[in-house]
């Protein structure tokens, strides 16, 4: 497995509403992020940024704090737990809009370009160093 330096996790509106609920200084562990069977390995002190996709809005900063392992829930239908501790870092405020009109860019992650269009196709990525330094040119604020 490869490591990566950060990462972007996509929040659902419907489950979770970025604007209300990311508050610096606080910890949450963020379930459904699948941090085993992907090929980059999630660990302890990797950026996350935090991204509405409904709004199209990019909403904080996080550092992962720690990856426990998946553990079952205790109800009925025994349900795997999966997920990483966040320490929510930083809250842009407000926050910073991804843009209509995208440039045409290169992407090392070729989901990404469609997260930004509508097309949500996950909950997590990996940004290489590349796809942040195109972050950074459609939103410069980051």
């Amino acid at each position: 497995m490869v490591a990566h330096p950060r990462w972007l996790f996509q929040a659902v509106l419907e489950e979770c509403n970025l604007k209300a609920e990311l508050i610096a200084g606080d910890k949450e562990c963020w379930y459904k992020v699948e941090h085993r069977d992907n090929p980059f390995r999630m660990g302890e002190d990797q950026q996350v940024i935090f991204y509405q996709a409904a709004k199209r809005e990019f909403h904080g900063l996080g550092v992962i704090i720690a990856v426990p392992p998946p553990c079952k829930l205790g109800n009925k239908n025994h349900t795997k737990k999966i997920g990483v501790d966040v320490l929510y870092t930083e809250k842009f405020m407000p926050p910073i809009s991804v843009p209509r009109k995208l440039p045409k860019l290169i992407w090392e992650n070729d989901q990404l370009p469609n997260l930004f269009t509508g097309h949500f196709v996950g909950a997590v990525f990996p940004i290489s160093d590349k796809d942040w330094a195109n972050l950074e040119k459609i939103c410069p604020r980051l």
